[in-house]
C-alpha cells in the first residue's frame, strides 16, 4: 500500500479541521425577528437588572426627513425577503446588511444573527405600511408620517405666549420657527401648554424656591395656575467651600406627555432620590406599558423650561 507524504497528509488534516469549524450551526427552531425594537429592564427578586427586547409595530416620522429602522434576526441562515411599502409615496431601501455566522454552537446557543438597516422617506403625510418576511412568515410596520413631529407646539403664562415652534415643509427643505421668551413677573399665573397632533400633555411638575432660596416641588394639571419661585436659588456645601448665589429667580417646568400614536410617554412626578431628598422622579413607560429604572433631577436639573423673574 502506498503511503501518502507527510506533507501531504499534514495539509488534509489541517483542511479537514477547517471543514468542521466553518460548517455553520443548523437551526432546529424559527427564527427570532425584532423590527423596530424597544428593550425594557426586568429586574428580578434578588435585585438583579436584565433587558427584554420587544417589536414596535408603529413608527412616528416627519415628512422630508429620512428615518430608518432596524431589522434584527437571531440567525444567520434565515433570510429577509419581499420587502415592501404600501404606496408609491413612502420611499424604503434597504441601507445595512450584516450577517454575522459562528459555529461550534447549538441552536439555543448559537449567537449568529442578521441585522437590516431600512430608510424610509416621504413627502407626503399619512398612514402607510412596511411588510417584510422571514422564512415564510409575514411581518407589518405601520408608519404614520406627519409635517411636525415635535410635541410641544406652544407655551402660555398668563396671557403671555412663552414659545411658539412650528415647521413648514416645501419641498427644498426646511423652514423653522421657534420663537421664546421666557421672562416673566408675578407670583404666579397659569401655565398651558399646547401639542401637536398625535400628542397629549398628561401633567407638570414645579421646581420653585421657596423664602429660604431653597426647592420645592409640586405637581400641577396642565391649564392650571402655578406658584412661581420666591426668592433666588442659595446653595452652600457642607464643608463650606463653595457657595452659589443664582442671578434672578428660575421656575423650573418639567413637562409630562404621551405620543398617542406609537405609546411611549414620558412622565415626570414629585418623589425622593435614592438619599430620601426631594426631587422630580422621571420614568418612560413603553407600549407595552413596561417603565424604565427612575431618574431622579434636582434643583432644575433635567427641566423641560426654565421661567425667569
Amino acid at each position: 500500500m502506498k503511503k501518502i507524504p507527510t506533507k501531504l497528509l499534514g495539509l488534509m488534516t489541517m483542511l479537514f479541521a477547517l471543514a468542521l469549524i466553518c460548517v455553520p450551526a443548523v437551526p432546529t427552531k424559527a427564527a427570532e425577528v425584532y423590527y423596530n425594537s424597544y428593550s425594557y429592564p426586568v429586574t428580578d427578586s434578588e435585585g438583579n437588572t436584565t433587558y427584554q427586547e420587544v417589536s414596535n409595530k408603529k413608527f412616528f416620522m416627519e415628512t422630508y426627513s429620512q428615518s430608518t429602522f432596524s431589522i434584527e434576526i437571531n440567525n444567520s441562515s434565515a433570510v429577509l425577503k419581499d420587502l415592501k411599502s404600501s404606496s408609491k409615496d413612502l420611499k424604503l431601501k434597504k441601507t445595512y446588511t450584516n450577517n454575522y455566522t459562528c459555529t461550534g454552537y447549538t441552536s439555543d446557543t448559537d449567537p449568529s444573527y442578521s441585522s437590516y438597516h431600512i430608510s424610509l422617506y416621504s413627502k407626503k403625510p399619512g398612514n402607510y405600511k412596511v411588510t417584510f418576511s422571514v422564512d415564510g412568515k409575514k411581518y407589518t410596520l405601520n408608519v404614520r408620517v406627519v409635517d411636525n413631529s415635535n410635541h410641544i407646539k406652544s407655551i402660555k403664562f398668563g396671557s403671555k405666549t412663552i414659545e411658539t415652534y412650528s415647521i413648514t415643509n416645501d419641498g427644498d427643505g426646511y423652514t423653522y420657527s421657534n420663537t421664546y421668551n421666557y421672562n416673566v413677573s408675578g407670583k404666579s399665573g397659569k401655565l398651558t401648554v399646547s401639542t401637536n397632533s398625535n400628542y397629549k400633555i398628561t401633567g407638570l411638575v414645579v421646581a420653585s424656591t421657596n423664602k429660604k432660596g431653597e426647592y420645592t416641588y409640586k405637581a400641577y394639571k396642565n391649564g392650571k395656575k402655578i406658584t412661581l419661585s420666591k426668592s433666588k436659588y442659595s446653595y452652600k456645601s457642607e464643608d463650606g467651600n463653595y457657595t452659589y448665589n443664582a442671578p434672578k429667580k428660575y421656575t423650573h417646568v418639567y413637562v409630562s406627555y404621551k405620543n398617542t400614536y406609537t405609546g411611549f410617554a414620558y412622565t415626570y412626578s414629585v418623589g425622593k432620590d435614592e438619599n430620601g431628598k426631594p426631587a422630580v422622579k422621571y420614568v418612560m413607560t413603553y407600549p407595552n406599558k413596561k417603565q424604565s429604572n427612575p431618574d431622579f433631577y434636582t434643583n432644575g436639573n433635567g427641566s423641560t423650561f426654565t421661567l425667569i423673574q
